[in-house]
């Protein structure tokens, strides 16, 4: 393909956030002395997706869950600001890059190639990895490296909604005259995935642990399947 533009995913892409995110209720509920069930993951995944259509909401209602499952001492609204405390530390002190992001991202730039971001975190959460998290920031500064950052305060649907991928394109056809067939998504989840293909834009998808029961429909959708950044570069020159 004659590839002039990438459109990549943040969390489980391009930083190695989502082992740290399913940490984060259990700790939480460690704090009350309080032990996870052990399908936690699960159910919260199962909230979340059925609750995906309220966008925001859905965290609204995994506080809730907690709070009922685990009786805790303290309102749904207590435990989203928890939650948010211990994701906030997490973003600005834990998480960073996976191995390679940073090396093919400004080797792409070198190469004259366009980039943008579309992540279904917040313009927050983009914020903290973009200005506060020093271990990024000495790899690499998305400000300058990213045209176009679209988060989930941007649109009205989130992944695997296609509404994200679809106003990306849209910069890059408006300013560069890109077409879709020229784009190339860069993602991790059957979600992210989804989105892209119904955006009708071509999709490499990089292995992330929590999204191995989904491989094979993930690779159904995309063009691209690799392990790491090393094998997607020699993939895509």
């Amino acid at each position: 393909m004659n590839l002039l533009a990438i459109i990549t995913d943040l969390d489980g892409t391009i930083i190695d956030s989502v082992p740290h995110w399913n940490n984060l209720d259990i700790t939480l509920l460690k704090q009350f002395n309080k032990n996870p069930q052990e399908d936690i993951f699960k159910i919260r995944s199962y909230i979340l997706d059925k609750y995906k259509h309220l966008n925001k909401g859905k965290w609204e209602k995994w506080a809730q869950y907690l709070q009922m499952a685990y009786n805790l001492p303290c309102t749904p609204e207590e435990i989203e600001k928890r939650r948010k405390e211990l994701g906030t530390d997490l973003m600005k002190n834990v998480i960073d890059l996976r191995p390679g992001a940073a090396e093919f991202l400004k080797e792409m730039n070198n190469k004259g190639i366009k980039l943008a971001l579309a992540t279904a975190s917040s313009r927050f959460s983009y914020e903290i990895y973009a200005n506060e998290n020093k271990k990024i920031r000495k790899k690499l500064l998305f400000d300058e490296i990213f045209e176009f950052v679209i988060t989930s305060d941007e649109v009205s649907k989130s992944k695997p909604h296609p509404e994200m991928y679809r106003k990306a394109s849209e910069f890059f056809r408006e300013n560069y005259n890109i077409k879709r067939k020229n784009l190339l998504v860069l993602e991790d989840s059957l979600s992210g995935v989804t989105a892209a293909k119904k955006a009708n834009i071509p999709c490499a998808a990089l292995r992330e642990e929590s999204s191995v029961q989904d491989i094979k429909q993930i690779k159904q959708k995309t063009k691209i399947y690799v392990n790491n950044y090393q094998e997607l570069y020699k993939k895509l020159t």
